[in-house]
């Protein structure tokens, strides 16, 4: 009755969900990083709003790619 605990395996930890981005957002970040439009321009251009363009530029996720 000598059981040894298991170890967890350095590969047990839960998979990351990667985020996805819609296409209209990447667009929008596009026209932001590479055309200097201001968000208002951009929001436009990618057919978004301007609300869910600022709320979106707040998360960590789309500030990377920016």
């Amino acid at each position: 009755m000598n059981a040894l605990p298991s170890i967890p395996a350095v590969n047990d930890a839960v998979p990351v969900k990667e985020v996805r981005i819609s296409a209209r957002m990447q667009q929008a970040l596009n026209h932001l990083a590479t055309k200097g439009v201001n968000q208002r321009e951009a929001a436009k251009l990618a057919g978004i709003s301007e609300y869910h363009l600022s709320r979106k530029l707040k998360e960590p996720q789309i500030q990377v790619f920016i």
